[in-house]
């Protein structure tokens, strides 16, 4: 534990400094890295030796130095009864904890520790050292000091949350930009996940189980039967238990969300290139979204990956896609033939030949955003991609403009003719579709960065019903689907709150800053002709925010380059020579007699 004391031992001396001012015997010492200065005069001296000096020489020597600092200013702040925060309280925004409350939570902490190491049935000695270890601190005083401070952080956190929540939203959303931190850009998403097994790199040669296409077609037709809400649907029917049951909710996606890429990059993919719909409020869209940067594509001749291309570029060539209705019907159909008319096994019962896998194949085994639309399905002729047709099948009409089920509509920035309808939700939003390792996600975007009334849509403290002026017809992020569980409500509103909060990652340094300037002329650093700490610590929080906005542009980067880089190798593996002719599902019945299926034919397997 020798390693960890280092960072222990400046921390606490801040701390035993600070405890000095209740004595009012501080004295002043030349060697004080800050001296801090009380209301009632007295001065608090942060004392340093050589080990000072060397943590100045680097980067990381500088931030611990800063964390002992905030410490110092956190500390002062909550305990002090004539400190700024007490006086902005006073408006209202309190923290919710005392510093005795605090305290005695700690002492209690620490007392169920105990009592978990006595249970142990081991060495209490050594199973407490473990304890201390597992926290990086020397002993119980340092460890309640511990405990007490994370507390206290968090509790100022969250105060200054409440001060400021309403530039925090702007900033997080991207209705602002400031140096403090990148814009997350969220998306609200409901979506339905449809399970299917194999490799997410078998583009050509995939293949589903009978009750896979039948789970594919069981929820395109209950999206075209319009009996239920696109929410109820993903209740009943989502592969996806936890987002299942939220009525299809993955959350606020933002672009530091963990999802997969088809997932997440498709859905600002089509909103940011696809859709018309969008609004002025909003800077830097394409940015924000990672829509920039170069990454190698493939040349002309569809060789390797040496070609440089931009983002919006490939995104543009690459498209959307058009997915008719009825393959998902062909699917179903489909899906028990295994053998031909004679019930003899076609291809000797080789499965990639079986029809449910060759439209398996063709149209949805493709990691490419697609739409699906009400068009006839082509048959009789191969064609290795999807073709975007204008006839339509008579038996899927369009919904009416006043129509609250889910079903086809014509939509203008979509449908590629006046008769063409879209599967879209109940409220008339599109349903965008993508193929990712864990099967075909079926997506809504309940509220996208191009809408406008961002602000009231993720704001916390929104109106639930039973309070006074709710208005139902004003949907935000905590009402969005409703229910007599108002415990559900207050999740959903802390969820946001902790959402925005956090969305910094250098959200420590507004604490710093915000003190520091609050205080003036009560904090002096120290300064001589070699050391300015206050211009020290500030380049180090000024090139920590530089890095961490750089290191958020090229992680979405990276998983741009990753997924159009699999979109490219999918292109050019789903070759007319490789992929199954659709012919051969047509005619998979007559196996025995078509000469398709004979030994050189277009359906034939060759061993």
């Amino acid at each position: 534990m020798k390693k960890s004391k280092l960072s222990v031992s400046l921390v606490t001396a801040f701390i035993a400094s600070l405890a000095m001012t209740s004595c009012g015997k501080v004295t002043s010492n030349e060697k004080a890295v800050v001296t801090f200065k009380g209301y009632d005069g007295q001065e608090v001296d942060v004392l340093t030796d050589s080990v000072y000096y060397d943590y100045l020489k680097t980067s990381a020597g500088i931030g611990k130095i800063y964390d002992a600092m905030l410490e110092v200013l956190v500390r002062y702040e909550f305990q002090n009864d004539n400190s700024k925060l007490k006086e902005v309280s006073q408006s209202g925004e309190t923290t919710k904890r005392s510093y005795s409350q605090i305290q005695q939570d700690a002492k209690n902490e620490i007392a169920g520790l105990k009592k978990e190491a006595k249970n142990k049935g081991g060495n209490y000695k050594e199973e407490w050292e473990k304890v201390l270890e597992n926290h990086g601190v020397e002993n119980e005083k340092e460890l309640l000091q511990k405990l007490i401070y994370q507390s206290e952080e968090e509790e100022i956190k969250d105060w200054y949350f409440r001060v400021n929540k309403e530039d925090l939203l702007k900033e997080y959303i991207g209705l602002t930009q400031t140096d403090k931190a990148a814009s997350k850009f969220p998306y609200h998403i409901r979506h339905i996940l449809t399970s299917v097994s194999g490799g997410e790199s078998s583009f050509y040669n995939g293949t589903i189980t009978s009750n896979e296409a039948l789970s594919l077609y069981t929820v395109v037709k209950a999206l075209f039967d319009g009996k239920s809400t696109f929410g109820e649907i993903a209740h009943d029917l989502s592969g996806d238990s936890g987002s299942a049951e939220k009525y299809g909710s993955v959350g606020i996606m933002d672009t530091s969300t963990s999802f997969v890429n088809e997932f997440k990059l498709g859905i600002y993919a089509y909103d940011a290139i696809y859709s018309q719909n969008t609004t002025s409020e909003i800077q830097d869209l394409s940015e924000g979204l990672g829509l920039t940067g170069d990454f190698l594509d493939t040349d002309s001749e569809g060789n390797g990956l040496n070609k440089q291309k931009t983002v919006t570029e490939k995104l543009n060539e690459i498209g959307l896609g058009y997915v008719p209705y009825n393959a998902f019907v062909k699917i179903n159909e489909l899906r028990e033939d295994t053998t031909d008319s004679t019930g003899k096994e076609v291809n000797e019962g080789n499965e990639h030949y079986y029809p449910r896998n060759i439209y398996w194949n063709k149209y949805l085994n493709r990691h490419n955003v697609f739409v699906i639309t009400n068009n006839v399905l082509p048959e009789g002729s191969y064609n290795g991609e999807i073709t975007a047709t204008t006839d339509v099948d008579t038996s899927l009409p369009l919904l009416g403009a006043d129509s609250t089920k889910t079903g086809f509509r014509h939509l203008d920035n979509i449908s590629l003719a006046a008769n063409q309808g879209i599967l879209t939700d109940e409220l008339g939003r599109p349903i965008i579709a993508v193929r990712s390792q864990h099967g075909i996600h079926f997506m809504i975007l309940e509220k996208a960065i191009t809408d406008s009334d961002l602000q009231a849509y993720y704001n916390p403290d929104a109106l639930i019903p039973g309070d006074e002026g709710y208005d139902s017809s004003v949907k935000t992020y905590v009402t969005y689907e409703n229910t007599t569980n108002k415990s559900v409500y207050k999740d959903r509103a802390e969820e946001l709150k902790n959402t925005i909060k956090n969305f910094d990652s250098t959200y420590s340094y507004r604490l710093y800053e915000y003190f520091v300037e609050e205080e003036g002329e009560n904090i002096e650093f120290l300064s001589n002709d070699n050391i300015n700490l206050e211009e020290l610590v500030a380049n180090y929080i000024a090139s920590q925010r530089e890095y961490n906005l750089w290191n958020a542009a090229e992680t979405m980067n990276s998983s741009w380059r990753s997924y159009l880089e699999l979109i490219t190798i999918q292109e050019a593996n789903r070759t007319e020579e490789r992929l199954i002719p659709e012919m051969c599902a047509l005619k998979f019945k007559d196996a025995s007699t078509d000469p398709a299926f004979a030994k050189e034919g277009a359906c034939y397997y060759a061993k």
